[in-house]
C-alpha cells in the first residue's frame, strides 16, 4: 500500500508539472504570435495610412489653392466642415501666407494649442517646413490615435508657397480592427488552454482511476479486510497488478486463519500461565503484607520499586512514592549517606548487611533492625537490593521498661524497707515541731523552727516520691500556678543560696496554670537550683523564666515526641556546663548520677527527671562549653476557666481551732517516740489516752475491758503481731471497735483488706496535728464509718 500510495503521489506531481509546462508553452506561443501579428499589422496600416495621407494632401492642395488665392475663407471653412463630416478627419486647418488661420473645423479651434504642443511645432516652423506627417495621441476620455499631416499650399503653376495645410486623420478604425485581432488571439489562447487541460485531465483520469482502485483496496487490506477483491479487468499493467493482489490476499487469508488458530492456543496457554502467576503473586503479596517486617526493593538505579503494606503503615509513604529515588525518600530521615553508600557497595559484592538504625517516620523516631541483601538474577548481575526492616522500637521500650522495672523493684524494696523507719522518725519529729511552734512566740525562734518543719516535710515528700517512682503510682495532681511555686521555692531557699550567686527571675505577667503536684514540683525546682549552685562554687548566674509556649513547626521537627498544644515553659539557665546531653537519657536511672556523686545524688537526679514525667511534661537539657546550661521544661497548660488555688500547698494547713474531744483512745506503736508524741497530741486535744508498744498488749487490754476504749490508733508494722492480725483479734472481741491504721507505707494489699472490713480509717506517717485531730473526730462521730480506699 505504501508503494501504491507513493506511485500515486509521484504521478500526481508529474501530472501537475506536465500540465503547468504545457500551459506555459502555450502561453508563450500565443504571446509571441500576438506580438508578431500586432507589429506586422501595424506596419501594414502605417503604410496604408501614409499613402492615404499623401493622397489626401494632394487632393486638399488642389482644392484649396483657388480658394486661398481669392481669400474665400468662408468657402474654405464650408468645404472643411463637409470634408470632416464625409471623411475620417478629426481636425483640418488652413493657414494663408501670413500664417493667419484661414479656416478650420471646431475641434481644431478648441484644441489648437494642445495639438501644436503634442506635435512639437509652432507657426514659425510651419512656415519653413515641407510636407511632414507623424503619429500622435490626443488626450481625452480614451486614446485618439491621429496621423498628423502638415503640407505647404502652392499656387499653380507657380512654386510660390501661398499657405499651409494642417490636418489630422483619425486612426481609430485601424486600431479597432487591431483590437479585434487581439481579442481573437486571446479567445483562441483560452480555447487552446481549456482543450489542453481537458485532454490532460482525461489522460490522468485514465491512469489515476485504476491506481486509486488499487490503493483503496490496499488500504482495506491494511485494516484487515481480507475479503476484498480487486476488480480490474484488462491486459494492461493495472490488470496484472490486480491479479497479483488477489493472489496475495488469498495466501494471506490462509496464513491468517492458521495464525488465528495458533493465537487462540497461545492465548489459552498465556491465560492459564497468567492466572497461575496472578495467584502466586497474590499469594506472595498477601504473605508479604501480613508480615510484621517492612519489605522494600530498590533497583540498580536507586529507585524504590516495591514496598509491602507494613512499610507504608509505619513510614507514612503511599504507593505514589514508588518509582522515586531512594535517596530522596530516606537520606533525610536519619540514614547516614556514608552508611548507605558502603552498604550499596558491599551488597554489589554479594554480601548481606545487618544493623540497627534509628529513623524518623511520621514525626516519630523508630528503631529499625535492617537487613540488606542483593537481589540476584538467574544469569546477569544483581537486579538491585532487598531491604527487610523490623520495627524494634516497642521491643526496646519493653526491654528498657523491664530493665527499669527491675531496678524499681530493687529500689522499691530498698525504699519500702526503710520508708517505715523514716516515717516513724518523721512521725515523731513533725508533731513535736508543731507543738513546739505553738509554744514559741519570738519571730526568730519561729523562723528557725519553720526551717526544721519545712526540712522534715521535704524529707517526707522525698520518701513519698521515692515510693511513687518505685511503684509507678500516680501522685494526686491539682491546679497550680507555676509562678507561685517558683516564688515559694526561692523564698524557702533564700537563706540557703550563696550570696555571690546572682539570681534573676522573669515571671510571666499572668498566672501560668498547670495540673501538678506541688510537693513534687517544689522538690524538682529545689534540686535543680541547689545542683546548679553546687556546680558554681565561686559564684555565677542563674536565670529563671516562665512564660506560655506553643511549639512551631521547627521545634516539632527537632522534637517529634512533643504533641501539638499549649504549654507552660520554665527555663533555667546558668553559667556552668551541666550534664552533657549524651547522658541525659540516663537521668531516669536511679543508679546514675550526672555529677559522679553518691547514691543519694543519683536518686535525686532520678526524682528530678521522674517529676517531669509524672506531670506528662518534657525536659530538654542543652549544655554548651563556656556558655552554660539551659534546662527547658514544658508542662501542659491548663485552660483559663479551670479554678486553682494560689496558696494550695498539697498538705493540710494547721487550722486555727482544731476539733477536740474527750473520748478514750488507745495508741499502739512499737516506736517509743512516735507513741509518746501521739499520746501528747491527743492529750492536748482533750482525749483520755493510754498507750502500749505491741499488738498483744492491746488485745489483752480489750479482752479485759471491751468497752474501755472508743478508738484505737494502731501501727501497721510491728514485731510479733502486726496491725492486720491485731485488728482480726480485736474484731472477734468487739466487732464495732473503731480503728485508725497508721503506717509509714502509703498503702499495700494488707491495708486495703483492712479498710474493706469497715470501722477502719488509714493515716499516712508522718502526719500533722490537724490531720490527726480531724480524722479522729470524723471516725468517732460517724455511727458506722464506710470502708475507705487509700
Amino acid at each position: 500500500m505504501q508503494i501504491l500510495d507513493s506511485l500515486r503521489r509521484r504521478f500526481t506531481r508529474v501530472h501537475n508539472r506536465y500540465l503547468f509546462l504545457s500551459f506555459l508553452i502555450l502561453f508563450i506561443a500565443m504571446f509571441l504570435l500576438a506580438v508578431f501579428i500586432r507589429y506586422q499589422f501595424r506596419d501594414i496600416l502605417l503604410t496604408e495610412t501614409h499613402e492615404r495621407g499623401e493622397e489626401f494632401e494632394r487632393n486638399l492642395r488642389a482644392t484649396f489653392t483657388p480658394l486661398l488665392v481669392t481669400y474665400n475663407y468662408a468657402s474654405i471653412y464650408s468645404y472643411l466642415e463637409t470634408m470632416v463630416e464625409q471623411q475620417n478627419i478629426l481636425y483640418l486647418a488652413v493657414y494663408d501666407k501670413e500664417l493667419t488661420l484661414a479656416a478650420c473645423n471646431n475641434y481644431y479651434r478648441e484644441n489648437q494649442d494642445a495639438i501644436l504642443r503634442i506635435r512639437g511645432t509652432d507657426l514659425k516652423y510651419l512656415r519653413q517646413t515641407a510636407f511632414t506627417e507623424g503619429l500622435i495621441v490626443l488626450p481625452g476620455g480614451r486614446k485618439n490615435y491621429v496621423l498628423d499631416i502638415q503640407a505647404p499650399v502652392f499656387i499653380k503653376p507657380s512654386t510660390v508657397r501661398w499657405g499651409i495645410l494642417h490636418a489630422g486623420l483619425s486612426l481609430d478604425n485601424m486600431y479597432a480592427h487591431l483590437h479585434e485581432i487581439h481579442i481573437f488571439i486571446l479567445l483562441s489562447f483560452l480555447v487552446a488552454l481549456v482543450v489542453t487541460y481537458l485532454g490532460l485531465q482525461q489522460v490522468a483520469r485514465m491512469i489515476r482511476r485504476p491506481m486509486d482502485t488499487l490503493l483503496a483496496g490496499a488500504r482495506r487490506l491494511a485494516t484487515g479486510d481480507l475479503n476484498h477483491h480487486f476488480d480490474l479487468a484488462g491486459a494492461n499493467e493495472f490488470g496484472t497488478l490486480a491479479q497479483s493482489f488477489n493472489q496475495m490476499v488469498a495466501e494471506v487469508q490462509l496464513l491468517q486463519n492458521r495464525l488465528e488458530e495458533w493465537n487462540r492456543e497461545l492465548e489459552q496457554r498465556v491465560a492459564e500461565r497468567t492466572a497461575a502467576l496472578q495467584e502466586t503473586r497474590q499469594f506472595l503479596e498477601n504473605v508479604f503484607n501480613s508480615l510484621a517486617e517492612c519489605i522494600i526493593t530498590i533497583d540498580r538505579k536507586g529507585i524504590l520499586t516495591y514496598a509491602n503494606a507494613r512499610f507504608f503503615e509505619i513510614s507514612g509513604f503511599t504507593r505514589d512514592d514508588l518509582g522515586k529515588p531512594f535517596s530522596r525518600l530516606f537520606l533525610n530521615r536519619g540514614l547516614p549517606k556514608i552508611k548507605a553508600f558502603r552498604t550499596f557497595v558491599r551488597c554489589r559484592r554479594g554480601e548481606t548487611i545487618r544493623w540497627e538504625q534509628a529513623m524518623l517516620f511520621n514525626r516519630r523516631e523508630l528503631l529499625l533492625e535492617l537487613a540488606v541483601s542483593p537481589l540476584h538474577s538467574l544469569t546477569g548481575p544483581p537486579l538491585g537490593l532487598l531491604v527487610i526492616g523490623r520495627d524494634i522500637t516497642r521491643q526496646r521500650e519493653i526491654e528498657q521498661q523491664l530493665h527499669h522495672a527491675r531496678k524499681m523493684e530493687i529500689i522499691g524494696g530498698l525504699a519500702g524497707s526503710i520508708a517505715h523507719d523514716f516515717n516513724n522518725l518523721l512521725g515523731a519529729i513533725l508533731p513535736a515541731v508543731e507543738l513546739l511552734k505553738q509554744d514559741l512566740h519570738g519571730p526568730e525562734d519561729r523562723r528557725r523552727i519553720e526551717i526544721v518543719e519545712h526540712s522534715a516535710h521535704r524529707a517526707a515528700d522525698l520518701i513519698a516520691q521515692l515510693l511513687s517512682v518505685s511503684r509507678q503510682r500516680e501522685l494526686p495532681l491539682m491546679p497550680l500556678d507555676l509562678n507561685e511555686i517558683v516564688e515559694s521555692v526561692l523564698a524557702t531557699l533564700a537563706s540557703v543560696l550563696a550570696p555571690d550567686l546572682r539570681l534573676q527571675v522573669r515571671l510571666d505577667n499572668e498566672p501560668v496554670q498547670i495540673q501538678g503536684n506541688r510537693s513534687m514540683l517544689e522538690q524538682f525546682l529545689s534540686e535543680v537550683l541547689l545542683r546548679s549552685q553546687a556546680q558554681q562554687p565561686h559564684g555565677g548566674e542563674i536565670l529563671l523564666i516562665t512564660d506560655r509556649f506553643q511549639p512551631d513547626d521547627g521545634f516539632l521537627r527537632l522534637h517529634p515526641e512533643v504533641p501539638v498544644g499549649d504549654y507552660v515553659q520554665l527555663r533555667i539557665m546558668d553559667t556552668v556546663t551541666g550534664v552533657e546531653e549524651q547522658y541525659f537519657h540516663q537521668l531516669y536511672d536511679p543508679f546514675f548520677t550526672a555529677t559522679g556523686g553518691t547514691a543519694d545524688a543519683s536518686i535525686s537526679d532520678s526524682l528530678v527527671y521522674g517529676a517531669i514525667k509524672k506531670h506528662n511534661g518534657y525536659i530538654f537539657w542543652n549544655a554548651q562549653p563556656d556558655r552554660g546550661t539551659t534546662i527547658q521544661i514544658l508542662l501542659p497548660a491548663l485552660t483559663p476557666d479551670v479554678p486553682f488555688s494560689a496558696n494550695a500547698k498539697g498538705l493540710l494547713e494547721v487550722a486555727p481551732t482544731m476539733p477536740r474531744g474527750h473520748e478514750r483512745v488507745l495508741v499502739v506503736d512499737d516506736e517509743d517516740m512516735v507513741r509518746e508524741v501521739a499520746r501528747d497530741l491527743l492529750a492536748e486535744l482533750g482525749y483520755n489516752v493510754d498507750s502500749v508498744s505491741s499488738g498483744q498488749e492491746a488485745v489483752r487490754m480489750i479482752e479485759a475491758a471491751p468497752e474501755r476504749f472508743d478508738l484505737i490508733i494502731l501501727d501497721m508494722v510491728m514485731p510479733g503481731m502486726d496491725g492486720l492480725e491485731t485488728i482480726s483479734c480485736l474484731r472477734r472481741i468487739r466487732p464495732d471497735l473503731r480503728v485508725i491504721l497508721v503506717s509509714g507505707y502509703d498503702s499495700d494489699e494488707k491495708i486495703r483488706r483492712a479498710l474493706q472490713s469497715g470501722y477502719v480509717e488509714f493515716m499516712q506517717k508522718p502526719y500533722k496535728i490537724n490531720d490527726l485531730a480531724t480524722l479522729v473526730r470524723r471516725i468517732l462521730q460517724s455511727e458506722k464509718p464506710p470502708p475507705s480506699n487509700p
